[in-house]
């Protein structure tokens, strides 16, 4: 993946809220209520709030942009093991197979729920 489609501000966007849902005390009440959604919501409002992560314009799609933007998030957050270039090639090829899998250039809530 070129740098230039990559949105570095993005991915510093999810790091810090990601960060600091999970490091800063008290929780933000959007993690309260994630957290309720993931341990106690149905199936659909599970599906919801995770969509809800990665339709970071709130278009209701998902782009190719936002999923490499929150994929490379939860990489950053894991440690990077040295050689970035690799990694961002292999944040390339999962995105690119989620998206081989729906044939679209944008995934929509409707997607994923059928």
């Amino acid at each position: 993946m070129s740098s230039e489609r990559c949105t570095h501000a993005g991915r510093h966007k999810w790091q810090a809220i990601i960060a600091s849902n999970f490091v800063s005390p008290p929780p933000s009440q959007d993690f309260v209520v994630g957290l309720s959604v993931l341990v106690r919501g149905s199936l659909e409002e599970k599906l919801r709030w995770a969509f809800s992560l990665y339709d970071q314009d709130r278009d209701g799609y998902i782009s190719r942009e936002e999923m490499e933007d929150v994929v490379g998030s939860v990489f950053d957050l894991m440690g990077r093991t040295g050689d970035p270039v690799a990694e961002e090639e292999i944040i390339a090829e999962r995105v690119s197979q989620m998206f081989e899998v729906s044939k679209e250039k944008q995934l929509a809530f409707s997607t994923l729920n059928s």
